[in-house]
């Protein structure tokens, strides 16, 4: 599709009061947003969830600067851009009525994709943490892509056992995908780039929000056939996604936990609620898909040659636990370069954490 199109699609996303659910049934109804650019007042009345107000808001939004802005602001950035009538647009999620109808990406889309969704708590127990790392590398050497959300904890290691053990993942942002949200996940966010994709339905520039985070829950569901619930809290955002696979009649899978565990309340209510207790790999396996055969990793998951360092860093937390300022200031070295160093760490269980500091 040619940058002309893809101007009024953009155009379409940027009109307030008209999100995915409205944007859809216009496209529906007039299979284009050029001709829904030139509607008149009465015609878009005729549309079930348009009023007045909205109709108005269209009539006065008919100016594509904004849109050409955009364009031109991906074009510079290197960002792609499919929308839902792209042959590149994800075909799993176009069944959906609160699908964007614009998607922005880096890395590499196809029609095709879908995969299993592993998400759950940014502060995790090692036992989460563990399910998550078997989980991810299963997929991976099963050729099957893993989807998250690049947050801390669960997501993030999900996406970075994946990658380690060849597999594609798919991150879905709460923000655009020019901005790194967290910072520190910078290294992970290029990677993921180089050997999958990032993709957000918000354009350049827009800052993650708290309200963003939801809708990018459902999206990791809209692109999953099966969703894995690693361990999640009472009040954890993994409920969320867990709340759009039920109503989307997906495979909800959850992991059991302790049931005096804070940690895992709202897991053990999702299974007590009738999610699949999940006990094995093979569940999330596609109908009648074997399991290849390859060696699970017991060490050594992240290796990133940085082993010179590690041991420096092992030395210095062995005599106390310091925050991640102290050891930039003992080590000498930049802060995201000892944060992706210190996530590896603690991946392969060389280091931990304790009330926000790292000790041994």
């Amino acid at each position: 599709m040619d940058n002309i199109n893809y101007l009024y699609y953009i155009w379409l996303t940027q009109i307030k009061g008209v999100g995915p659910i409205i944007g859809q049934k216009l496209m529906d109804r007039f299979k284009s947003p050029k001709a829904i650019y030139n509607l008149t007042f009465e015609k878009l009345l005729d549309i079930e969830g348009v009023g007045a107000g909205v109709a108005k808001k269209i009539i006065e939004s008919r100016d594509l600067t904004s849109a050409e802005a955009i364009l031109k602001e991906c074009n510079d950035k290197g960002i792609k851009i499919t929308v839902i009538d792209d042959e590149t647009f994800p075909q799993i999620v176009k069944q959906y009525t609160d699908t964007p109808i614009v998607l922005y990406y880096k890395g590499t889309l196809h029609k095709n994709l879908t995969g299993v969704a592993i998400v759950g708590s940014r502060r995790c127990t090692d036992y989460g943490k563990k399910v998550t790392v078997e989980a991810a590398e299963f997929l991976a050497k099963n050729n099957i892509p893993v989807i998250s959300g690049m947050a801390k904890g669960i997501d993030s290691y999900a996406h970075t056992v994946c990658l380690k053990a060849g597999g594609f993942t798919v991150a879905v942002l709460g923000c655009s995908v020019d901005v790194c949200y967290p910072k520190e996940h910078s290294e992970l966010m290029k990677k993921i780039i180089e050997s999958g994709v990032v993709i957000s339905e918000y354009p350049p520039h827009t800052q993650p929000k708290p309200e963003y985070f939801p809708k990018r829950n459902r999206i990791i569901s809209n692109l999953s056939n099966k969703i894995l619930i690693a361990e999640a809290g009472e009040k954890s955002g993994a409920l969320i996604t867990a709340k759009y696979a039920i109503k989307q009649k997906k495979e909800l899978y959850v992991v059991p936990g302790d049931i005096y565990s804070k940690a895992f309340k709202g897991s053990n209510k999702l299974i007590s609620d009738g999610a699949i207790i999940y006990l094995s790999k093979n569940q999330l396996l596609g109908t009648g898909q074997q399991a290849n055969n390859f060696i699970e990793s017991k060490n050594n998951i992240i290796d990133d040659n940085n082993s010179a360092l590690e041991k420096n860093i092992i030395k210095t937390l062995s005599l106390k636990a310091l925050t991640v300022d102290e050891l930039v200031l003992i080590l000498k070295i930049s802060r995201n370069k000892l944060i992706n160093i210190l996530f590896s760490m603690e991946l392969n269980n060389k280091v931990k954490i304790i009330g926000g500091k790292y000790a041994r």
